[in-house]
């Protein structure tokens, strides 16, 4: 990293970097090794200096035995190994160090040890113990843990680039920089950022980091969701029952970990907590009293801050799942909820069909998951074949604005669809905006090339999905009763989006990459005719009519696979991607190796069992490792009727959006057919029949003979 905290270089060797192993029990850092030389040959601070001495162990230093100096260079070295210190001083001693320890019989390597200018007398138990335990001893003994203190002494103060950080942990401007603070524990209110759950003697407890104040047992505290503040619902109160602060009990062979309560903690601490996890699935935020005023959270207090949630890799792969025995649905259920608790990188999904769907990363990722499931709730469970979770986009937008009419006939919204630029969809995914709301436009306007109109008119993001909802609308400035009524109706307008968003109209997956433009609202003068469950379902219900009139598309998610294989069969690899519906993108060689790192791209669809046979071509000398990507158009178009899925064969590339979206419905217990009938009232299937036939003056139309896409 070349620049942090505004220093240049700030990790580095000479610095702040430490080597070591912790197999063989040794560290040692640069000045540690200057200053074992010299102890080694009772040299004085006259002779040379240390700090100089350990600068001119790393990078380009070359040592010179004729002249007894340094130079940057190696063709000034007259006499000499013409090596780089660092080689030549650190590596080719500790080299001899573990050649001495494996290769030498019992009394040789005695003998040896004890001619060391630092003598190394080990018990003769030792030396009859095996090979790891003596070089363990050896190199232990030898360097010890010095190097560690001067880690410790470079180690900056939690303080130090604190305003940086913050910018990174919080979702929300903090009113005032010195009320949070790293050990701050004078602070008002005691701030705990939870990370994960943990399973701690057969119940779940907090790992969490007190940023602030102070907290004890018996405090209440409030407990403020990841979904927070966007939902403001996320919030519960809880008491904490218990204190744990992690320690261990070591020795040569194994490191035991266990557990010591408190009473008390102050900030800065990491610590887990007991009684506050029956709300939390993945991380949240903990805010309570100071200890000082009251054991009892205000609960009409504002928050200073929360903290973002922590991101994980998407969920792409789903299992379906049911218990053997139908009557052990409760036990599953209450195992499922234990196990994701532990797993936040996957979720439960359960359909209206009653089916069980659970996501994860990949097929190892739920082959754990579901063999911790069985542990923990004894069940026999029975497990479907694995799939890949969609999404559902646009590739153009809607041929004309949908009017959606409110159940009571007394609103009307006007709504269109388009597809979302990919820079923006991609900076919403990865949560690149700015948190302050009246930073927005400017950052629209900056980055994207948006108008000053279009910026200020953007009325909700949807992160996770990478959507917004414009306000497009041409606002009366005379009638103030109709904007009045129409900020009334913004909240359930927004709450509609979302909702919109998580279902799609094609096989109830969610949205991706969508821009949804209000562009008309006729609104009833009575707040009782414009309720949020006249607007809210009205608002789902247009959106996806205005998705089906913008030639609708599903998504697939594509893994980025990093395959490292033996350079004499990288090009043999090409043809097991192809047949996959992937490709290569390059490959490099790992040093002084005979391997090669393959880089290639695959859609998860077409990932199962591509683990293996690449192991069984490679005869077991390949490994690979996936990441997910991107989300990628399936080809073909999923609302094409004509055509024929046969079963039991594979589908032309060009069907494979039909052949998802028919089994996805299927799977989910929907019809086959997409229609769009059930989204729009007569008058507006009669305005889109015109429009269709291009014949927008020519009379009247009779419904009955005209059919609807």
């Amino acid at each position: 990293m070349e620049d942090y905290c505004g220093v240049a270089n700030y990790f580095s060797p000479t610095r702040n970097i430490m080597f070591g192993s912790g197999l063989h029990g040794y560290i040692f850092t640069l000045k540690s090794f200057a200053r074992m030389y010299f102890a080694d040959r009772q040299l004085s601070a006259d002779d040379l200096d240390v700090e100089k001495f350990s600068v001119r162990l790393w990078g380009d230093s070359f040592y010179c035995q004729e002249s007894r100096k340094f130079y940057k260079s190696s063709k000034k070295v007259l006499q000499g190994s013409k090596q780089r210190s660092f080689i030549e001083f650190i590596l080719e001693p500790l080299y001899k160090l573990y050649s001495v320890a494996l290769g030498e019989e019992q009394n040789t390597l005695d003998k040896i040890l004890r001619n060391l200018p630092t003598p190394i007398l080990l018990p003769k138990k030792v030396l009859r113990s095996s090979t790891k335990t003596i070089v363990r001893s050896i190199l232990g003994s030898y360097f010890g843990s010095l190097g560690f203190v001067d880690m410790l002494l470079k180690v900056p103060s939690p303080s130090f680039g604190w305003k940086k950080k913050a910018k990174t942990l919080i979702n929300m401007p903090v009113p005032h920089d010195g009320e949070l603070h790293p050990l701050s524990p004078e602070s008002k209110t005691a701030v705990v950022q939870v990370s994960k759950l943990l399973d701690v003697q057969g119940k779940f407890a907090a790992l969490c980091r007190i940023y602030s104040g102070q907290i004890k047992v018996g405090q209440r505290v409030k407990i403020l969701g990841s979904a927070y503040p966007a939902d403001l619902e996320d919030v519960t109160f809880n008491t904490i029952t218990a204190i744990h602060v992690p320690t261990h009990n070591s020795n040569e062979e194994r490191v035991k970990l266990s557990y010591r309560s408190l009473e008390e903690i102050s900030a800065g601490n990491v610590v887990i907590l007991h009684g506050v996890d029956a709300t939390i699935t993945q991380s949240a935020t903990i805010v309570g009293s100071n200890l000082n005023s009251s054991n009892e959270y205000d609960e009409d207090t504002e928050e200073q801050c929360v903290f973002r949630p922590l991101r994980f890799t998407p969920a792409v792969v789903k299992l379906s799942i049911e218990p053997l025995r139908p009557a052990e649905l409760p036990k599953m259920v209450q195992g499922l909820r234990s196990v994701l608790k532990c797993y936040p990188g996957s979720h439960l999904v359960v359909h209206d069909t009653g089916e069980h769907c659970i996501y994860g990363t990949g097929e190892v990722y739920l082959d754990t998951l579901m063999q911790f499931l069985r542990q923990y709730s004894d069940v026999e469970i029975k497990v479907a074949e694995p799939t890949v979770a969609l999404r559902e986009s646009v590739a153009g937008t809607s041929v004309m604005g949908i009017v959606g009419e409110t159940p009571n006939k007394r609103n009307k919204i006007t709504i269109t669809s388009s597809q979302l630029e990919a820079p923006i969809t991609n900076a919403l995914t990865l949560y690149q905006l700015p948190k302050k709301e009246e930073k927005i436009p400017g950052h629209f306007m900056q980055e994207f090339g948006w108008d000053l109109l279009s910026s200020r008119s953007i009325w909700a993001f949807d992160y996770e999905r990478g959507s917004l909802l414009l306000d497009d609308t041409i606002p009366d400035f005379d009638d103030v009763t109709s904007k009045e009524n129409f900020a009334a109706v913004k909240p359930s307008i927004v709450q509609g989006f979302r909702w919109a968003s998580k279902e799609g109209p094609l096989c109830e997956e969610p949205l991706h990459g969508c821009k949804v433009k209000l562009l008309d609202a006729v609104l009833a003068p009575a707040a009782i005719h414009r309720s949020s469950g006249q607007i809210i379902p009205t608002i789902r219900r247009t959106i996806h009519a205005s998705m089906l009139l913008a030639n609708p598309t599903l998504l697939e998610p594509v893994n980025k696979l990093y395959i490292t294989a033996p350079t004499s069969i990288v090009d043999s690899l090409s043809p097991l991607l192809t047949k996959r519906r992937g490709f290569m993108t390059g490959d490099s060689p790992v040093g002084a190796s005979t391997y090669s790192v393959v880089t290639a791209y695959v859609p998860v669809m077409d990932m199962f069992g591509l683990e293996t046979d690449i192991r069984m071509f490679s005869q077991g000398q390949a490994m690979v490792h996936s990441l997910f990507e991107y989300w990628n158009e399936v080809p073909g178009d999923p609302l094409d009727s004509s055509i024929v899925l046969h079963p039991l064969e594979p589908s032309p590339v060009q069907c494979l959006a039909r052949e998802f979206l028919v089994k996805t419905r299927r799977r989910k217990g929907l019809n086959e057919e997409v229609s769009i009938d059930k989204y729009l009232d007569e008058e507006m299937k009669r305005q889109l029949l015109l429009a269709q036939r291009g014949d927008m003056g020519e009379g009247d139309i009779d419904m009955e003979d005209g059919e609807m896409l």
